[in-house]
């Protein structure tokens, strides 16, 4: 998992550095409301190869299927279950707390960088305006969620050795987000 999570880690930056020069700002709070006011077919191409590229690691960083299966138990097919074999109890539950908490905050990622609608500005601090915003952020988790379930249903389990595969496709979607954006981003 730990070497997985290597693979991972470069895609991500480099999806982010591609989102962070588009926006001329380095901060998350920047990006999202750079993101907020543009239209989206004028972003829509090399923020789709960032999002794809966060959506695999998303699927891969939460254990879910076309990378490791959470629900079995084999030896030869663990990735991030081989880690948990010997806790139980509290323990298990909290590690497993962890991954849905990991899984969250990824998924808030997506919502809010790639959908940056409905996010909190001050004109909205009131109660009718912050019950539309935690709607509005609870269907873009909702959308998410059932995306990255109707991939688990129509995919496969990868084998161990073709999971660097699918982080390499990773890496080459944000390596061309990022190229994208210095050439044609301006």
């Amino acid at each position: 998992e730990m070497s997985l999570s290597s693979l991972a880690e470069p895609a991500l930056l480099l999806s982010f550095f591609a989102l962070a020069f588009k926006s001329h700002a380095l901060s998350f709070e920047g990006i999202i409301s750079y993101f907020s006011y543009q239209p989206p077919i004028e972003i829509l191409f090399f923020t789709s190869l960032s999002f794809g590229t966060v959506f695999i690691i998303t699927i891969a960083e939460s254990a879910r299927i076309p990378v490791d299966n959470p629900a079995t138990h084999l030896e030869l097919t663990m990735i991030h279950e081989a880690m948990i074999l010997e806790y139980s109890g509290k323990y298990l539950a909290l590690i497993e707390w962890s991954r849905h908490i990991k899984q969250m905050i990824f998924l808030s990622l997506l919502a809010n960088i790639f959908f940056p609608w409905g996010v909190l500005n001050t004109a909205q601090a009131t109660a009718p305006g912050l019950s539309v915003l935690i709607l509005t952020y609870a269907v873009k988790i909702f959308f998410l969620a059932f995306l990255v379930g109707w991939v688990e249903i129509h995919c496969a389990k990868l084998r161990l050795f073709r999971v660097p595969d699918l982080m390499a496709i990773a890496l080459a979607l944000a390596v061309l987000a990022l190229l994208g954006q210095l050439i044609f981003g301006r």
